[in-house]
């Protein structure tokens, strides 16, 4: 019976709950949801936008080479009879300072040998001068003579009727006789003048071969070409040597070069370079092929010692090819150092009394080149805080947030800021960023943002307050405090 009772009586028990339970739902305040005008506006903190003042650092590796090597060999054979101190490997020298002699006195035969063949030619010149001189005179009295006769034979002619035969006959004989002898002069003459061209030739010849022995004599001094180091020697004095032997190798010092390997994004901004602001802007089909001329400077640091950082000027003058490496798919180019003596200390200003670097520029150094690109586009910077990964940024302009990216990113700098902390920052072009000083940067995302949203900027934020002074200006900002890192994008 009990278990009858216990079975009708569930489904009332459960009724009656499900009753108290919509009743209990029922007596709930029905929540409202604030209207989309009356939301709060979420606060961000933020970074101005701030320009970046000056030119574009970029910033490569490169090894010292020389500009040129000069292999000096002898251009007559003989003994060398004298060799300079100084022509040893390693010793510098001007240009002009004898270093190696040969044995002059064969050339100094042949000299003499070649000065007496000179002056046999000149005395059978002017004997054929002396010899063509008589044969003028010889012929002007043939012509006279000739002319006698021919007068007579023209008086026996018109009396030919009062004289005998053979008398005419005489008179024409000494007019034939006449004509011979003139004739003969002349072919003397004119074989005289064709034998002093021979003479002249002979007397030229002669005067090559004593500019030949004068040449060779001369030769036999060797100098040096170029101001520089003597890298090699290969003679010894007493030592006999042909022509074309090698005697020593001199290292130009008057110019140095810097190899260096540019990216194609290093390229990019070379070639985004303001009109006119390359060195020597080509116009013709071959600036094709020519990196532009920019400027650069070298800097050499000592391993280990960040204060000690010496500084040369050079130019980005050419590549070294005519296209990349396939190895590293780079752009070899060349940097010309002009004056690879003057060299400035780039470190702390401090230590510059203590400081004590290379006093030249010389191969085989491991440095760093700055090249300065002159953009025409203006530039502003990217604090680290904003950089987002992926190279994005969110913008606040006029209250709406906006996501840029991914950003053209230059290069990344350092500099203290008013308290003295370092301040980094990345340099961007401005209109590719879509960036303006108006403009600010987010620093801390607040969860949930979306493109487009509605934000508030607090009127002053202490991110605001602890920003550094104005930008290093013309002053490359890698020279005055060294950048923690560096990226090139297009």
């Amino acid at each position: 019976m009990k278990q009858i009772l216990v079975r009708s009586a569930m489904p009332l028990l459960i009724l009656a709950a499900g009753l108290g339970a919509m009743l209990a739902m029922g007596s709930r305040q029905q929540e409202t949801q604030e209207p989309e005008n009356q939301r709060q506006v979420p606060q961000i903190e933020t970074l101005a936008v701030r320009p970046f003042v000056g030119d574009l650092t970029l910033e490569v590796d490169g090894v010292v080479a020389s500009v040129r090597e000069i292999e000096v060999a002898a251009e007559v054979a003989g003994r060398v009879q004298f060799k300079a101190d100084v022509c040893r490997a390693g010793h510098y020298v001007r240009q002009g300072t004898p270093l190696v002699e040969i044995d002059t006195r064969d050339y100094e035969l042949q000299r003499v040998r070649s000065q007496k063949q000179r002056e046999l030619a000149e005395a059978e010149l002017a004997e054929i001068d002396v010899d063509l001189s008589n044969i003028e005179s010889l012929i002007s009295l043939a012509e006279r003579d000739r002319e006698l006769q021919q007068n007579e034979l023209d008086r026996l002619l018109r009396i030919s009727r009062s004289i005998s035969e053979s008398e005419t006959d005489r008179a024409r004989r000494a007019v034939l006789v006449a004509d011979n002898a003139l004739q003969t002069l002349k072919n003397q003459q004119a074989t005289s003048r064709v034998r002093r061209d021979r003479l002249r030739i002979a007397a030229e010849l002669a005067e090559a071969d004593l500019q030949k022995a004068e040449l060779d004599l001369q030769r036999t001094k060797i100098t040096a070409p170029v101001d520089g180091v003597i890298v090699r020697d290969s003679v010894e004095q007493g030592g006999f040597v042909q022509r074309g032997t090698v005697l020593f190798c001199i290292e130009d010092m008057s110019s140095i070069e810097v190899q260096c390997s540019l990216k194609m994004s290093d390229l990019y901004w070379l070639w985004r370079q303001r009109p006119g602001s390359a060195a020597s802007p080509e116009t013709d089909e071959a600036a094709a092929y020519r990196v532009p001329q920019t400027a650069a400077t070298v800097i050499y640091q000592f391993a280990g010692r960040d204060d000690l950082r010496f500084s040369w000027q050079g130019m980005l003058t050419r590549f070294e090819g005519s296209g990349l490496d396939e190895r590293t798919r780079t752009a070899p180019c060349r940097v010309v150092v002009p004056q690879p003596r003057e060299v400035a200390f780039a470190g702390p200003a401090d230590r510059q009394p203590f400081a004590a670097g290379p006093p030249a520029l010389v191969r085989g150094m491991f440095v760093t080149v700055l090249l300065h690109v002159c953009l025409e586009a203006p530039l502003v910077q990217v604090p680290d805080e904003a950089l987002q990964p992926g190279k994005y940024v969110w913008r606040v302009r006029d209250g709406r947030l906006a996501r840029l990216g991914p950003l053209a990113l230059v290069q990344r700098l350092e500099e203290p800021d008013a308290h003295g902390q370092p301040h980094r920052f990345w340099v961007t072009p401005a209109l590719e960023a879509d960036l303006s000083t108006s403009d600010r940067l987010v620093i801390a995302p607040v969860e949930g943002m979306a493109d487009g949203a509605r934000v508030e900027v607090p009127i002053a934020t202490a991110s605001d307050a602890e920003e550094g002074p104005p930008e290093l200006g013309g002053v490359p900002p890698s020279v005055a405090a060294p950048a923690s890192s560096r990226e090139s994008l297009p």
